[in-house]
């Protein structure tokens, strides 16, 4: 599903906003993972992100809408993306993982979970997809706690690791 909320400002400086919301894939299986996702809908959604994400201006002119800023009115775009912790460790190459590791950090459970403890090194997609290819192509007796509960590419790589929202529950 793909919510659009815009938001703009008015002269008496108040904000407004519309929501609109648009179905773009629908899998529906007994086990979703990340082959029935990349084999389906994940790769050409990745994809139509990323080219969103480049153009990064939602552009009006004279009534038509388009993306690129091009128009005589632009409005920023913003990518988020949310969905159940499956989706969330499918969509960043951490399929199976569980709540062993942190979801912003590379730390494991039992270093996050001590009171006071000292912060990890946040996961950029950059560093994912390094960490990742250390993984897929590094040493084969690379331990778990090496791999972070890393095992893939992120399949959603347009997205920042910032502009995922990841279910409140598991938080």
């Amino acid at each position: 599903t793909l919510n659009v909320i815009p938001r703009w400002q008015l002269d008496d400086g108040s904000w407004c906003e519309d929501s609109h919301v648009f179905t773009l894939a629908n899998a529906r299986c007994k086990k979703d993972n990340t082959d029935i996702i990349r084999n389906t809908f994940g790769t050409l959604l990745n994809t139509e992100l990323k080219q969103i994400r480049d153009w990064g201006m939602l552009s009006i002119d004279e009534g038509s809408v388009g993306w690129g800023g091009q128009g005589e009115r632009t409005i920023p775009v913003e990518i988020f993306m949310a969905g159940d912790i499956l989706f969330y460790a499918i969509a960043l190459g951490k399929e199976g993982y569980a709540t062993w590791w942190c979801n912003y950090c590379q730390l494991f459970k039992t270093n996050w979970q001590v009171a006071d403890h000292e912060l990890g090194t946040p996961w950029t997609m950059e560093s994912l997809k390094q960490h990742a290819s250390n993984v897929e192509f590094g040493p084969i007796n690379m331990s778990v706690q090496d791999k972070c509960g890393v095992k893939e590419q992120p399949l959603f790589d347009a997205i920042e690791i910032d502009h995922y929202i990841p279910p409140v529950l598991h938080l």
